[in-house]
């Protein structure tokens, strides 16, 4: 049996869908669920606090404090899930080009 995931006591519904402070409840959520092996229920949560954090940054024109770490776990998870680094780039390509600049120098750090 599975259970609904409710994020923060309903501050999806107060905040909006689009509020950072959104984010870490789902990165913290996707990052349970990469620590017990179920990577496929972790991405679709991860990709999400993801497209929140890259929104507000295309949007105040000022990155996110916890982008680049979501990014980073998020590239990490996706290694996991045995994605090749082509394959990140192409699943990441909608990002904003400095998020997908952040993305693509973990990911040559991680190979070199």
């Amino acid at each position: 049996m599975r259970a609904r995931i409710t994020i923060g006591y309903g501050a999806r519904d107060k905040l909006g869908r689009g509020s950072p402070r959104v984010a870490t409840p789902l990165s913290n959520m996707a990052a349970l669920l990469l620590a017990t092996n179920r990577l496929g229920e972790a991405e679709p949560l991860m990709r999400r606090a993801l497209d929140v954090l890259a929104a507000f940054t295309g949007s105040t024109g000022h990155e996110h404090p916890h982008l680049c770490v979501v990014i980073a776990s998020y590239a990490e998870l996706l290694e996991a899930m045995g994605l090749s680094r082509e394959e990140i780039l192409e699943k990441c390509r909608s990002l904003d080009p400095s998020s997908l600049a952040v993305l693509s120098e973990l990911i040559n750090t991680r190979e070199g």
